[in-house]
């Protein structure tokens, strides 16, 4: 589990990833920049590494549980930071180095010597970019040394008392004279008290230098009682040579008029940087002075000072120590260069043999060092410059320069600073400590690196290779490994999800800057300089790591905080995961996370699913939507640069995508895809939730209205009617999702409605608890406002062209919106009657098992049955039921290349429950969660074989002409061979023309019913029925009107076994009248019957030979059940009589 933050007392804390979602929101949003952004991630990491070092020490008695937390702790604040690295490196808009202090009035214009540092430093990209890195380092420093506390200095703790008393005894163990230099110049040690004090000041000089706070250094020496040794660590100034970041800002608003202006004279008699040069040159004389004590830190500290990167390296504790000290070298030996000294004109300073010597000692050529200081300030200017031919010249000889220093100093000099960071800051072997800290950390310093460096096509590649692609780390240290990325590391899921989701918030900050597709340095600049190719593999990196962390995050089922990272991705990527997400809320939705219980997931109620759920749908919704608004407005207003591309009715598209995936996916059973379309329903349940608040609104209004009259304006019943609410809601939804959803629920029925008793129970759970009734009216009024609008598009179309085209596709959508209202209403009555004759069943046989077969039970079915049976006849067997919209015409205008296809996905139904012919994978059909039956291997084969025999018998008994059909049978699987699994797709294809087409019609059914219909073919369960909306109906309407009129008669037989007479109006008697009347008088308005062959009519010729036989048999046993009914009644009627008469005589024998 993720470490929470601890002492919450109102809760838990929020998760890593929540945190870092809320901040991508905002961003996304545009409520803040991705500087803001960048900010709050570094704030998130460091408040979380704070909080698990407190955690840690409360957990010392648990010493695994302690370090468990530490390394946690190490490795949340070397995430913050990496993300302060990115801060400084593209969202600091300050000058790296600060100003150099303020413009001084009245000077000509003229600058300080460090004022054009600071210029060179923020005009030069490599320099700013090294400037930055260091005020980066010194930042940690700082921040590691607020942590650690101030260690405290007695006043005069670094004057050598002991090493003076010793002295005096004169047993020569210590120094013998007490000037600065005396341990260096004699050899000899100090006091051990005085050595030990010694060593702990300069670690706090070192502390406070490497955090950038000079002043402090200087004011430490001071209070310790060595002004000497502050006045030769502030050669360079109270803040350095050059401050950086902090510190540059401190020294800008800390430096006075009065002192720039004294410093200006000073250079302008004393040559510009010249002093600064010369003091530079003596700090790296100081750094290689030995002595006895040969003090690490102090060499260390004037090796920082004077350029001298191998001197400072000995005293580094961390990697960021030693790529401070190269960094800082590489800086100001640049600087030196890009900005050189100029010495100045007089030779004013003092010389003599004294100044000579020492000149000497310190590496001078005698005969340099004899034309007194001068020459020794051009050897001087030569170190600092990188130029061993300037200091050659000074004395015709190359040795002016230290060999040791200027060994260190060459390749520092030397190079790009990626090239400088790459070799000598995270190159292992170096020096550099890269190689040190946990594997979690190493991993980060790899990241920083990078970020350094510049690179973002590398950045992205080690990122996606560390955290996706195993197999390319690059050679990076794992997320999740060693650093050398060994197969014997131990995995770390839980490290591998934090850098994997901090790695992704990084590179869509980056983007957010502009700074993905950049080339190296970054800026305008180099966007402009990027090369295509390179910037279009970075950022197809970056999508698919943005797309490995949200898979992620669906993994660990935090399902909503997906939508604002599904619109940062491409359309293919977007659509992917989004599909995931739905399935992911639909599984919930039908019980199926239950059912196989997944991790974390509970059995939700069926409200609550459906809330959570309407509830994904409103958040996409929201975020496509916000996200669509903000791609209308110019670059230059929008806050971050992170692109989307999410289309106008992005959640539309999404969700009939998904719609129609799962109606086509094996995994989804009759029931899940019934559930499915509950995704389509919601926007209509918005528009409903917003005519709800409309109408909340007018009874506000009603309430608050001044006048009785405005009152009741306001209160206008008019506006609660359904037509009324109708339109409202119509005018609020988008036609199209509401084609989406009538179109879904169609195709979706007529599949139910040709299955067996499962798929229809998925019917009857389609319209009862899935689709609303008020839909069709919804449609119908959507669809006049689009006529009304398209006429009125028309009219004002002064060219025409324009409005006849839009009106045109209007209408088209207006007629289409009609169509499947009528439709879809046809269905719900079909599948309404369907689950009222399936309960009046189930009840029927309660009553036949319990053995009753009269009282009031016995009545209420009776009276039920005949209200159910009069409904049948009436509304679906009378009204010529779907027989307008499955007409041949409509067919054929829909053929395309003048073919008719349909296309049957058929599987074999299984076995009754607990059979053992059963094949593996089927167990559980007819629950919620089950999936349609798939056959595997030899089950597949033989079963595909049957059915290729039994079509060919079919299509030679369908009537079709010899080469009309083309017919093909296809696994719709997986595999191969024996490894096959799936179901079958039976392919059909006919001209198009009247008659092929009804033949075409006529064999599918004849597929679907089979029995006598189609000898030889095996049971089909239908699947899938692909074909246009007239084929796929027609089909449809013959299998379920056939059906209708067999349970009609089972009906009619049931009651009459209950005692109902056979000619009783409730017993509809009129099912054979029906049966019997011609094509012109079935269907009503509905037009012309469709005929199964030539020249026949009525509902008769929509059944086949079979059913017809058998339905006339079961008339035949109901009038057979009549006449026993009346036969055992006329005896019922005797006996009574008999009975009576019985009675009568026996009273009268006894009066």
């Amino acid at each position: 589990m993720d470490i929470e933050l601890p002492g919450a007392s109102v809760g838990p804390a929020a998760a890593l990833e929540e945190e870092l979602a809320q901040v991508f929101a905002v961003l996304l949003g545009d409520e803040q920049t991705a500087q803001d952004a960048v900010t709050a991630i570094a704030d998130v990491c460091q408040r979380r590494a704070e909080a698990l070092r407190a955690e840690a020490a409360d957990q010392l008695h648990r010493p695994a549980r302690h370090m468990h937390l530490a390394s946690l702790a190490d490795e949340m604040e070397a995430q913050a930071a990496t993300w302060q690295l990115l801060f400084c490196l593209y969202c600091d808009e300050g000058a790296p180095a600060g100003e150099g202090g303020a413009a001084l009035r009245d000077a000509g214009g003229a600058i300080l010597y460090r004022q054009r540092l600071a210029d060179a430093a923020a005009a030069e990209p490599e320099l700013a970019r090294c400037a930055r890195v260091v005020a980066w380092l010194e930042s940690l420093a700082d921040e590691s040394l607020k942590r650690a506390g101030g260690a405290a200095f007695a006043p005069g703790e670094g004057l050598w008392h002991e090493t003076k008393t010793e002295m005096r005894t004169g047993t020569g163990s210590v120094v013998s004279e007490l000037d600065p230099d005396a341990p260096s110049r004699l050899g000899r040690p100090l006091h051990p008290s005085n050595a030990r004090s010694q060593e702990r000041i300069l670690a706090r000089v070192w502390q406070l230098m490497r955090a950038g706070h000079m002043p402090e250094a200087l004011e430490l020496c001071a209070h310790v009682g060595q002004p000497w040794r502050a006045a030769a660590l502030g050669g360079g100034g109270p803040y350095g040579s050059l401050p950086v970041g902090e510190a540059a800002a401190q020294a800008d608003e800390a430096v006075t008029e009065e002192q720039q202006a004294e410093e200006l004279a000073d250079e302008v008699a004393n040559g510009s940087g010249s002093l600064l040069s010369l003091w530079r040159w003596a700090a790296l004389q100081a750094s290689g002075a030995g002595g006895p004590s040969d003090n690490k830190l102090e060499r260390a500290v004037f090796a920082a000072l004077g350029g001298n990167a191998a001197g400072a390296l000995p005293a580094c504790s961390t990697w960021e120590d030693a790529a401070w000290a190269q960094c800082r070298t590489w800086l100001e030996n640049q600087l030196a260069k890009s900005v050189p000294p100029e010495p100045h004109a007089a030779s004013d300073l003092v010389s003599g043999d004294a100044v000579t010597a020492a000149l000497v000692r310190c590496g001078v050529a005698p005969a340099a060092a004899a034309r007194g200081v001068e020459a020794a300030l051009t050897v001087a200017l030569a170190s600092s410059a990188g130029a061993a031919g300037a200091a050659a010249a000074a004395d015709g000889s190359g040795d002016a320069v230290m060999g040791s220093a200027s060994a260190v100093a060459a390749p520092l000099r030397g190079g790009s600073f990626a090239q400088l960071f790459a070799h000598h800051v995270m190159a292992p072997g170096s020096g550099s400590l890269v190689q040190t800290g946990s594997a979690a950390v190493q991993s980060l310093r790899q990241i920083q690196g990078l970020l350094v460096q510049g690179d973002m096509y590398d950045l992205a590649a080690h990122l996606y290779g560390a955290l996706v692609d195993r197999r390319g780390g690059g050679g990076a240290a794992d997320a999740d490994g060693a650093a050398d990325g060994s197969a014997a590391a131990a995995p770390n899921p839980e490290r591998k999800w934090r850098s994997c989701a901090l790695a992704a918030h990084m590179l869509l900050t980056l983007e957010g800057l502009g700074v993905l597709t950049s080339a190296p340095g970054g800026g305008a600049a180099a966007a402009a300089l990027a090369d295509p190719i390179e910037v279009h593999k970075t950022l197809d990196l970056s999508q698919r790591l943005l797309a490995f962390f949200a898979g992620s995050l669906l993994e660990r089922g935090r399902l909503s905080l997906l939508p604002p990272y599904l619109c940062a991705l491409r359309p293919p990527l977007r659509a992917a995961l989004c599909g995931e997400l739905l399935a992911a809320h639909t599984r919930r939705l039908t019980g199926v996370a239950a059912a196989t219980g997944e991790a974390g997931e509970e059995a939700p109620s069926a409200a609550q699913a459906d809330n959570e759920c309407f509830g994904a749908y409103l958040g996409l919704g929201g975020w496509f939507r916000r996200c669509a608004e903000r791609q209308q407005q110019p670059p230059q207003a929008l806050r971050s640069a992170i692109p989307t591309d999410i289309r106008p009715h992005e959640l539309r598209l999404q969700l009939a995508s998904f719609a129609a995936a799962c109606r086509r996916s094996r995994s989804h059973g009759p029931h899940q895809r019934a559930r499915v379309a509950r995704w389509l329903v919601y926007p209509y349940l918005e528009a409903a939730e917003g005519v709800q608040e409309q109408a909340a609104a007018r009874r506000a209004a009603a309430d608050s209205a001044p006048t009785p009259a405005a009152a009741a304006a306001a209160s206008d019943p008019s506006h609660d009617s359904a037509e009324a609410q109708a339109a409202a809601a119509a005018a609020l939804l988008d036609p199209l999702a509401l084609g989406d959803l009538l179109s879904y629920a169609c195709c979706l029925a007529s599949e139910l409605a040709l299955g067996d008793d499962v798929t229809a129970a998925a019917g009857q759970a389609l319209f009862a608890e899935v689709v609303p009734e008020g839909v069709e009216l919804v449609a119908l009024a959507a669809a006049e406002q689009l006529s009304q609008t398209a006429a009125a598009e028309a009219e004002a179309d002064v060219d025409g062209a324009v409005g006849e085209a839009a009106a045109e596709a209007s209408f088209r959508l207006a007629a289409q919106l009609r169509d499947q209202a009528a439709e879809l209403s046809n269905w719900r009555l079909y599948f309404r009657l369907d689950a009222r004759l399936a309960a009046w069943l189930s009840r029927h046989e309660a009553l036949a098992a319990a053995g009753g077969g009269a009282g009031s039970e016995a009545e209420a079915l009776v009276r039920e049955g005949g209200e159910l049976l009069s409904t049948f006849l009436q509304e679906l067997l009378q009204a010529g039921w779907q027989q307008a919209l499955a007409s041949p015409d409509r067919a054929l205008a829909e053929a395309e290349d003048g073919v008719v296809r349909l296309a049957l996905t058929v599987t074999a139904p299984p076995p009754p429950p607990g059979s053992h012919l059963a094949p593996p994978g089927v167990g559980g059909w007819g629950q919620p969660t089950a999936a349609y039956p798939e056959l595997r291997g030899a089950a597949l084969l033989e079963f595909s074989l049957a059915l290729q025999a039994g079509l060919a018998r079919a299509a030679a008994a369908s009537g079709l002409e010899p080469g009309a059909l083309q017919a093909a049978v296809e696994v719709a699987g997986e595999g191969g061979g024996a490894e096959a699994e799936g179901h079958i797709s039976i392919n059909l294809a006919v001209p198009a023309e009247p008659r092929a087409w009804q033949g075409l019609v006529g064999l599918a059914c004849s597929l679907l019913r089979g029995g006598a219909e189609a000898p030889g073919l095996p049971p089909l369960l239908l699947v899938a029925l692909d074909a246009d909306r007239a084929t796929s109906l027609a089909v449809a309407r013959r299998c379920a009107v056939s059906q209708a009129v067999m349970r009609c008669a089972a009906l009619r037989l049931s009651l009459v076994a209950l005692g109902l007479d056979a000619d009783a109006p409730a017993a509809g008697p009129q099912l054979l009248e029906l049966l019997a009347e011609p094509p012109a008088a079935v269907g009503g308005t509905g037009g012309a019957a469709l005929p199964c062959r030539p020249g026949a009519g009525g509902l008769a010729e929509l059944l086949s030979r079979a059913q017809l036989q058998h339905v006339l048999g079961v008339e035949a046993e109901t009038v057979v059940t009549h006449l026993r009914n009346q036969q055992q009644r006329q005896r019922e009627g005797q006996r009574q009589q008999a009975a009576a008469a019985a009675a009568q005589g026996a009273a009268r024998r006894r009066a």
